[in-house]
């Protein structure tokens, strides 16, 4: 069950990651962004809170976590470690090395120190079906949260169906969130959910789509009503 406030937190940390990401990858050309006590950490996320921390002030309010230390600011550099990990490759430029001065390959040097040189990761049929896993596994625990019976086939029925697939995605999607910037690593199984809702078909993100709270809730609303109507029609099967 999701919590509003809760909620409200991760999709703006979403939000801002986002536009950290597109930020650094022009200040990073400029030479206005540099590295240095990132190498010291051993973890991603580590290394992205030292990082986020060195630069604060020189973020757009915009782009960054609302304050400069706390756990709201663990969340932010949490999920945006896993954020660049997950859904991104590496694509050398033909006239640049992807490599800083010290040569070395932590998460900085090899991440955001390329950051203009990253591309959009290619979703393999693992991701996808890992992916579907996570769909079938939130709402075998949806149900659990919400004490519902339900036939076995219900899961796979609801995460298949034309008029609910999408749906389980976003909050499949929005589960695997909360966990990542919480701490938890994450794959592209992620990135395989969030195509499921916020791109088209043709292979391309929708026209200002972005994510919402309300969609969310909105989701979990129609998804619990079809988990209950499996519940009751289970029952009265008996």
């Amino acid at each position: 069950m999701f919590i509003r406030a809760q909620l409200e937190e991760v999709v703006d940390i979403s939000a801002r990651a986002y536009r950290l990401l597109r930020w650094v990858s022009d200040a990073i050309e400029r030479g206005f962004i540099t590295f240095t006590r990132a190498h010291e950490y051993a973890s991603d996320a580590d290394a992205a809170a030292a990082w986020i921390a060195e630069h604060y002030h020189n973020f757009p309010a915009q782009c960054r976590p609302p304050a400069k230390e706390g756990a709201a600011f663990d969340r932010f550099a949490n999920y945006f470690a896993s954020y660049l990990t997950t859904s991104f490759d590496l694509v050398a430029d033909p006239g640049s090395q992807l490599r800083s001065a010290c040569g070395c390959r932590c998460w900085c040097c090899t991440y955001l120190a390329a950051a203009p040189h990253l591309k959009a990761r290619r979703v393999a049929s693992s991701d996808k079906k890992r992916a579907f896993k996570l769909k079938l596994d939130y709402l075998q625990q949806l149900a659990l949260d919400r004490n519902l019976s339900v036939p076995e086939s219900t899961p796979l029925a609801i995460a298949t169906d034309a008029e609910t697939s999408e749906q389980v995605a976003l909050l499949a999607y929005t589960a695997e969130l909360m966990a990542r910037c919480a701490g938890r690593r994450s794959n592209p199984a992620s990135l395989a959910l969030w195509r499921q809702f916020a791109w088209l078909p043709t292979g391309s993100r929708k026209p200002g789509f972005e994510l919402r709270v309300q969609s969310i809730l909105e989701a979990d609303a129609q998804i619990t009503h079809a988990l209950e109507k499996a519940s009751r029609s289970k029952g009265g099967s008996g």
